[in-house]
């Protein structure tokens, strides 16, 4: 199979571009001008360049593949625009859409987000492909959302063959660009991020990618698949860094009101002194005293879908980010004592 990667050089892309060289597809990959390559050096996949919010750089992108794997959506979680996020999603969404319609692609795989299915209010209430959230605050979400909404109304309207993927938290290797993802696990190493109570589903980036080629043979068109590794209440996951580390996030088991009210006066204190907010209030609302409990038994059963521990996942995190050189001096030297055969 020809198989066209939009978003290509992104951290998910990257792998995604390993994952189909490995298992003997010819690899296209879809970026801009100008974009961060590091990721794809040294691979063999053919460059298109062109910006995926142009039609026409879409189209001569995709004119003679069989696939294509859509990941083309900025990852900002805290954007000073929102559109800035929102738009390009929607964009690439209908752009993909039109494209494969055009051509006659065999399948269109989207990437979507646990984001678009969102978490449950209360432990014990498991989220499946069913789910949809519909009360999003930030961005990033609104824009994974809508434009998985899009492409299944394109999709149906157009008669392409679609199936949607959906991971929660990617980390793993060859995040060059450190993904918020990324970002705020090794603030989970570093020991600065605070957790509220609640729970979060994690995955490692190369069973994404796995899960990516395999859904061009086994991917039903129509169906959505979570890709989750794993779900973990906040006090177990900064106890198992802790445990793998010797140092961990704090765990704030306040109520949500008061987590809440926190995070807003912090931010607005730090807008008032002309500082970019670390926290995001949207982030909050869909994260504080939320349960992000997901149902991966449908990728299991149908796209052979086999997650890693997630004491490996975090590992093999935690030496890219030695290899980085992403850790404060002190963070450094404590890992390096822990991770001997760090790659470094």
């Amino acid at each position: 199979m020809k198989v066209l990667v939009t978003g290509a050089n992104g951290h998910i892309g990257a792998n995604v571009c390993r994952a189909l060289l490995a298992a003997g597809h010819t690899t296209r990959a879809m970026l801009r001008q100008g974009a961060e390559v590091r990721g794809l050096n040294g691979l063999a996949v053919e460059f298109a360049y062109g910006d995926i919010r142009d039609a026409a750089a879409v189209e001569a992108a995709l004119g003679d593949c069989d696939i294509v794997i859509n990941l083309a959506t900025p990852y900002i979680t805290n954007p000073e625009n929102p559109q800035d996020v929102i738009n390009p999603a929607m964009e690439s969404a209908r752009n993909v859409l039109q494209a494969a319609a055009k051509f006659g692609i065999q399948k269109v795989i989207h990437a979507s987000s646990a984001a678009a299915i969102g978490p449950s209010k209360q432990t014990g209430l498991w989220r499946t492909e069913k789910d949809w959230f519909d009360e999003a605050d930030m961005p990033y979400t609104t824009a994974k959302r809508d434009s998985e909404k899009i492409a299944w109304t394109l999709a149906e309207a157009l008669d392409v063959p679609l199936v949607c993927l959906n991971p929660p938290l990617v980390i793993g290797p060859h995040d060059y660009r450190i993904t918020p993802s990324t970002r705020w696990f090794f603030d989970m190493v570093e020991g600065t991020a605070v957790l509220p109570k609640g729970a979060v589903s994690i995955v490692h980036v190369a069973d994404v990618a796995a899960a990516f080629v395999s859904a061009i043979q086994h991917g039903r068109p129509g169906e959505r698949y979570i890709i989750s590794g794993g779900s973990y209440p906040f006090n177990e996951l900064a106890d198992t860094i802790r445990t793998l580390t010797g140092k961990g996030p704090q765990v704030m088991a306040a109520p949500r009101p008061v987590v809440l009210g926190f995070i807003a006066l912090q931010t607005g204190l730090e807008r008032a002194v002309g500082r970019k907010p670390l926290a995001s209030v949207g982030a909050a609302r869909e994260w504080v005293h939320r349960y992000q409990l997901l149902d991966a038994s449908k990728a299991t059963a149908e796209l052979a879908f086999a997650p890693r521990p997630l004491a490996d996942t975090l590992t093999e995190t935690i030496q890219w980010g030695l290899h980085l050189n992403a850790f404060t001096p002190a963070t450094t030297e404590r890992l390096r004592a822990r991770f001997s055969n760090w790659a470094g």
